[in-house]
């Protein structure tokens, strides 16, 4: 139901705002999502800064969005697109795409359809690409809205090695999918 989804989801922000969190760059945190303390920067003058979870209603964008993938989210997912605003964060064994509405590097808006030969593969498999193992590796992690249960289920999805990355020219694994833990 509607009501405990929300209430997991609402578990898991706060355990994640909670726990310490990697700094990010201060361009991939938008202000609204930043801790109130300073930005610092390292010997080689790259910044960080601190960020958190934010309650938002990002409802008509994830709607359009899905009317683009011509699917809907999974329950669980859409209540935290739909309800929270976040930068690309790593948690557990993935990255979580950000949920912005801005032009971000790892926005979930646009990673869905970033690589024009695997991504419409992916789709049309009923695979929707959430995030990546972590920052900067390219296997997608996907829901499987095809697998059974409401919510679907999380996996893996290997590529070729010696993809290159950001060319469109990356293929999926004959090795297929691997559940996620």
């Amino acid at each position: 139901n509607e009501v405990d989804c929300d209430r997991v989801i609402d578990d898991f922000v706060a355990r994640v705002n909670s726990h310490p969190r990697v700094p990010l760059e201060p361009d991939e945190v938008p202000v609204a999502l930043r801790v109130a303390c300073e930005a610092h920067t390292d010997k080689k003058g790259y910044g960080s800064t601190h960020w958190k979870i934010v309650a938002a209603n990002n409802v008509a964008r994830v709607e359009a969005l899905e009317r683009r993938l011509g699917q809907p989210f999974p329950p669980s997912f859409r209540s935290l697109i739909c309800r929270y605003s976040f930068p690309a964060f790593e948690c557990g064994p993935m990255l979580f795409f950000s949920n912005t509405g801005e032009s971000l590097e790892w926005e979930l808006q646009d990673r869905l359809f970033a690589d024009t030969v695997m991504a419409p593969q992916l789709l049309a498999a009923g695979y929707l690409q959430i995030g990546n193992p972590k920052f900067y590796d390219y296997d997608p992690i996907c829901i499987d809205t095809q697998s059974a249960g409401v919510d679907g289920k999380v996996c893996l999805a290997p590529v070729e090695p010696g993809i290159s990355v950001g060319k469109g020219k990356s293929t999926l694994s004959p090795g297929g999918f691997q559940s996620m833990p």
